[in-house]
Order: C-alpha cells, then structure tokens, then sequence
C-alpha cells in the first residue's frame, strides 16, 4: 500500500527565506507551539505548508499606510 499525500512541507530555512523572517522569530513560534512541525530525527524538523499558511494568516500585519 502506498502512502500519498499532496502536502508540502518546509524547512526552517526555507521559510526564514521566503517569508523575510529571522530563524529566531521560527524557533520562537515552533518552541511555542503557535507553528506545528514534524521532527525528523534528533535535529531536523519540517513544516507543513497548511500550519505555516494558518500561522501568516494569525500574524499578519496590515500597514496603517494601506488603510
């Protein structure tokens, strides 16, 4: 039986690169537990692209210039 998901999922670094944040403001909210991530192994950790597109949505920012 094969195992099929259509999910992606993203490295830490992979988000600190396309979102412009620091690695930091990540560890925060994986230590937190505001962003959900699957641990491989002792060290690596991926994020799922559906808990990382929920936590933007939480910590979005309007610009009052945009108002």
């Amino acid at each position: 039986m094969l195992l099929q998901h259509n999910q992606h999922y993203y490295t830490k670094a992979e988000v600190t690169e396309i979102l412009n944040i620091s690695l930091a403001k990540i560890n925060r909210a994986l230590a937190s537990q505001e962003l959900g991530f699957i641990k491989v192994g002792k060290r690596s950790v991926r994020i799922p692209e559906e808990d990382l597109q929920r936590w933007i949505k939480r910590n979005e920012v309007i610009s009052p210039s945009i108002i």
